[in-house]
């Protein structure tokens, strides 16, 4: 008997709540849902007063971390101008990177940059 899947919502809600725990938050930070999504999201975007970051689930660990790095270089190509290459070698100069849930089977894995490195 296998075990039963989440659903996509439940996943989302699940790579909410280990970036909100990864990163420093106040009581009062809020999320703010933006509709409609741009084409490139794959995996939820997250943005908090002092981080933008991106949360993905996958097995192994380094696909999971190859999917959060993939939403991050391209939301910085959707909403900052970066070109692809300049995205990569900017992130690997700022890029903060954990892996924040080891759950059965999957990893979580979270890539996030400070809004100041953005100015």
């Amino acid at each position: 008997m296998s075990a039963p899947r989440l659903s996509s919502a439940c996943r989302a809600a699940a790579l909410i709540a280990a970036m909100l725990a990864a990163v420093p938050a106040a009581a009062e930070d809020e999320i703010t849902y933006l509709l409609p999504a741009p084409a490139s999201l794959k995996w939820p975007r997250i943005e908090n007063a002092t981080h933008i970051g991106v949360a993905a689930m996958a097995r192994p660990c380094e696909d999971a971390f190859r999917h959060a790095l993939e939403g991050l270089v391209l939301w910085m190509e959707d909403d900052f101008a970066f070109s692809r290459g300049d995205a990569y070698l900017w992130l690997g100069q700022v890029l903060e990177a954990r892996c924040t849930q080891f759950v059965n089977p999957t990893f979580t894995y979270l890539c996030k940059v400070a809004k100041q490195h953005l100015k």
